[in-house]
């Protein structure tokens, strides 16, 4: 449910599911996390709130090399981008044809 609403950037939703002991690190099938997808839709507020939850600013899907950064960064997204990078976000990630976030952004 997490993972729905932090795609869909329903803030108020992922607050009280946060609330309730939902985990801000859960991955799904492909092993994308709840902050990839927020990240991945430019939803700041739902972001930050992730954030303050203790989610990974710096989560990898081993298989691809996706993280909450190139997620930001292909959408588009430079505000998330700036974000992540103050959360401390890695930046050497590449995706799996090997594009960097800095090509991306």
């Amino acid at each position: 449910a997490l993972m729905l609403a932090a795609a869909a950037g329903h803030l108020e939703i992922a607050e009280r599911l946060l609330a309730s002991g939902s985990d801000p690190n859960a991955v799904d099938a492909q092993g994308h996390t709840v902050l990839m997808w927020a990240a991945q839709g430019g939803h700041i507020p739902l972001i930050n709130r992730l954030l303050a939850a203790g989610a990974a600013p710096s989560a990898v899907v081993e298989s691809t090399g996706f993280t909450p950064l190139l997620a930001a960064a292909r959408a588009g997204h430079l505000k998330v981008v700036e974000r992540l990078l103050e959360a401390g976000a890695e930046t050497g990630a590449a995706d799996a044809d090997g594009i960097s976030v800095m090509l991306w952004a």
